[in-house]
């Protein structure tokens, strides 16, 4: 696979994320109080802002296009699982 192919692999592996979260985000705000969806929909922006400022930190660093496409899958895998953890503290 050439480098542009894997940043644009890791560009889609984040934006899959992103839309699944988005969908969970989504399906718990019906559920949940009416001030979830505002909180839960800063966090995914910051985190994928985070993801999304690393791969470009990366790139204009001159690191190999492999590496930023990486560095945006786990960035958005990462604030996946803290997503994922945040809820769970909620809940108890």
């Amino acid at each position: 696979m050439t480098e542009p192919g894997l940043v644009f692999a890791g560009a889609m592996i984040a934006l899959l994320i992103l839309i699944v979260e988005l969908i969970w985000l989504w399906r718990l705000a019906r559920r949940d109080s009416p001030m979830a969806l505002p909180r839960l929909t800063i966090l995914l922006i910051t985190g994928a802002g985070a993801g999304l400022i690393l791969a470009l930190l990366l790139a204009m660093l001159g690191a190999e296009a492999r590496w930023s496409g990486l560095a945006l899958a786990v960035a958005g895998l990462a604030h996946g699982w803290d997503l994922w953890r945040r809820l769970r503290r909620q809940d108890r």
